[in-house]
């Protein structure tokens, strides 16, 4: 800004001059300029948009000083929104900063958005060495929740002249990753049109849940069901419906073959809006669904419905899941469940499904033979016999329970070798044990026996970690699966056999690594050790066995 100053003389039509003189100043003014240079974070989370005013080191002629010495105001619109003004209440030229009133949402600086709070190319983001920038701290929260919001800018200077209008923004989110589960048992996988996704059901076909897991509002889900080979719309299982992570869209029903072990693949299309502020996700699942039958429906007596399960099993094909309903109840005599060698399959349970061991032996026994898994699901197990373990698995074998409730069954699972997973487990027998490690091999390094805990289990008995620590034994351990501190006693006794010795200062309790956002620390607040006699110990915060002082 300037001042120009000519003298004007005043000269008649006739060329007379006038005498008198007249001094004309005129004032030259620049308007501000802004630029836009990105968006970063605070130390609270929240997005903070960066601009730059322009041209601010520019001098004026002596005896004027810079030529943006006199900005002003902030103008700040939110797009569809309010709109703010902030007043400048000094210039820091040496620091090359622009100092505002106390409370207002200007930040000193800003951190980097890094991969995971940002979809797409990163967002810009100034230079180091870029000065005159301003900080704006957004009230958005960097989160796959948040919506983009817009905001306009401008500055002004003292004499009213306005920059030019900017535009800055949050980031843009897509919605969440499209869920879609089975339900029941609420499982389920994405398949491919080369391997779909495998579902047993049971009756006239299975129900679908879908959801998105952000934002935590409803987002709009379109879907189309495609019976395959050929490829087939079917109008009743196509629509759309909203659903969000604490209510799921149930509208979706894909029929089952007519004929008991008769399929049928299908292929359904997913895309999840939500409007204005976020982008779209798509999603495709394969299924082949296969109608079964529940084992033993047409026998009445339990026993017999025990029989029929036993000879399902023994003739596994590998990924069988054999449905049952009602009470399954083990005879007098050795009739332990043993799949055929080499298969995993799985039992599922439906209306109050229970395994009744009538304290009779062992219910059911894996990897005699061979490697296999058996997953346990929506059933009850009751009545074991109490010397012998209800469930036993070897030669790397694993048992992975689910939705399931133990009661009266002193010793409910030993495995020497392969992992033991519990998700959303009930066995609140005080008495009961679960067993792990001890078994042999020969690859030369500590080789662990997971219990892996997961979902809302509670387990209310004592588990028996046998620990030898050698290079030819398997180590009986915990894995912690989920953000939670789990209610767990350990033990390092087996019958005379004693472990603490072996254990003591080595790592029991470990945090799988899926868990985020949660420490090893906070997942042992609850694990306690029972005592060797008069010896006390602990699991420390990095869960190693620890005695006590």
């Amino acid at each position: 800004m300037g001042n120009i100053s000519p003298e004007i003389t005043l000269t008649s039509t006739d060329g007379r001059p006038f005498n008198k003189k007249f001094s004309l100043n005129l004032r030259a003014d620049t308007a501000p300029s802004l630029e836009y240079k990105g968006v970063g974070k605070s130390s609270d989370n929240k997005y903070v948009l960066i601009f730059q005013a322009k041209n601010m080191d520019d001098l004026l002629p002596s005896p004027f000083d810079h030529l943006h010495g006199d900005i002003r105001k902030l103008h700040i619109t939110t797009e569809g929104g309010s709109s703010s003004d902030y007043t400048v209440t000094g210039i820091d030229f040496t620091a090359k900063k622009i100092n505002w009133g106390s409370g207002s949402p200007f930040l000193a600086n800003a951190t980097q958005l890094v991969t995971g709070e940002y979809d797409g190319a990163p967002p810009s983001f100034p230079a180091s060495t870029d000065k005159w920038l301003i900080y704006f701290k957004t009230d958005v929260a960097v989160s796959s929740s948040s919506a983009l919001k817009t905001y306009k800018v401008r500055l002004s200077d003292r004499a009213g002249l306005v920059s030019n209008e900017v535009k800055g923004s949050t980031c843009i989110r897509k919605v969440g990753e499209i869920q879609v589960k089975e339900n029941l048992p609420n499982q389920g996988g994405n398949g491919s049109y080369a391997d779909p996704y495998r579902i047993n059901c049971v009756g006239d076909g299975v129900d679908l849940e879908v959801w998105c897991q952000t934002p935590a509002e409803d987002v709009n889900i379109l879907y189309w069901t495609y019976k395959q080979n050929p490829e087939q719309l079917i109008a009743s299982a196509s629509g759309e419906g909203t659903a969000s992570p604490n209510n799921h869209l149930k509208t979706i029903r894909l029929p089952a073959p007519a004929g008991v072990g008769n399929t049928i693949d299908y292929k359904v299309q997913f895309n999840a809006n939500k409007t204005p502020g976020f982008a779209p996700n798509t999603k495709i699942v394969y299924y082949k669904l296969k109608r079964a039958e529940v084992i033993g429906s047409s026998l009445s007596s339990p026993t017999d419905k025990w029989q029929a399960l036993k000879d399902a099993v023994e003739n596994a094909s590998g990924g069988d899941v054999f449905f049952i309903e009602g009470e399954y109840t083990m005879p007098s005599g050795s009739d332990t469940l043993k799949p055929k060698d080499y298969m995993s399959c799985t039992i599922r349970g439906i209306n109050n499904a229970v395994l009744n061991g009538d304290g009779q032996g062992k219910m059911i026994s894996i990897g005699s033979n061979s490697t296999q898994n058996m997953i346990l699901e929506n059933l009850k197990i009751q009545n074991g016999k109490d010397d012998l373990y209800a469930l036993s698995a070897s030669m790397g074998s694993e048992f992975h329970l689910k939705n399931v409730t133990v009661k009266d069954t002193k010793k409910i699972i030993e495995s020497n070798s392969g992992d033991v997973t519990f998700e959303n487990v009930k066995a609140h027998d005080t008495d009961s044990i679960i067993k792990l490690g001890e078994g042999a091999h020969l690859y030369g390094e500590v080789l662990y026996s997971y219990l892996n805990v997961k979902g809302d289990t509670d387990f209310k008995g004592t588990v028996k970690l046998i620990s030898p620590y050698s290079t030819n034994d398997y180590t009986g351990a915990i894995k912690i699966c989920d953000k939670k501190s789990y209610t767990l006693k350990l033990d390092f006794k087996n019958d005379s056999n004693n472990y603490y010795s072996y254990a003591k200062d080595e790592q029991v309790v470990f945090l799988d690594n899926s868990v985020t956002g949660f420490s090893l620390a906070q997942a042992v607040l609850k694990i306690t050790v029972k005592p060797d006699g008069s010896d006390q110990y602990y699991i420390d915060n990095n869960g190693c066995l620890k005695k006590s002082p």
